[in-house]
């Protein structure tokens, strides 16, 4: 399972652009706002597998003889670690890395005969920018969810969002 070892703290959707776009004009829920548009952005990267904000993952592995996949592509790099008896982790390079697909494989040079107590990859995601709609996403989903708080119902992505973003989703094959 990947983890997420850093995040940026800038949202791709400010307060100020949620609280136009739901038409909400007190201040006193400021603090809801700005939970709501963290987790919002978290749940559509992980219904479509892009970052939305720059990041880094790691994931931990027992052995590393086949492919593995990034949690979310595209990724902007990939760094191999291998752990020692003591667990103490060492950079290697013998891996190929593929951004657009976000798979990472052990190269030629790479000795699986050599006994290690585990690996570790990270994957770093640099995002400058994004799409207007993923922006008109995140929007819709916070203020849909500032005005069902408490419905069950509305833990859903509702399909106003989900026909927003569809086009973009990753799926693994």
């Amino acid at each position: 399972m990947a983890y997420r070892v850093s995040i940026s703290s800038t949202e791709p959707v400010t307060r100020a652009e949620v609280a136009a776009y739901a038409k909400i004009e007190n201040t006193d829920e400021n603090t809801i706002i700005d939970s709501l548009i963290t987790s919002s952005r978290e749940e559509l990267e992980k219904l479509l597998k892009i970052p939305l904000i720059t990041q880094v993952w790691a994931q931990t592995y027992d052995s590393f003889l086949e492919p593995v996949y990034a949690p979310m592509i595209p990724i902007t790099s990939a760094a191999l670690e291998v752990a020692d008896d003591d667990g103490v982790f060492a950079a290697d390079t013998n891996i190929s890395v593929k951004l657009d697909t976000g798979r990472i494989a052990p190269t030629d040079s790479f000795s699986a005969n050599i006994e290690f107590d585990g690996f570790k990859i990270t994957f770093t995601y640099t995002v400058s920018a994004i799409d207007a709609v993923l922006k008109t996403a995140i929007m819709e989903l916070a203020s849909y969810r500032f005005y069902n708080r408490g419905n069950l119902e509305a833990a859903k992505i509702p399909a106003s969002v989900l026909s927003m973003i569809g086009h973009l989703r990753v799926f693994s094959v």
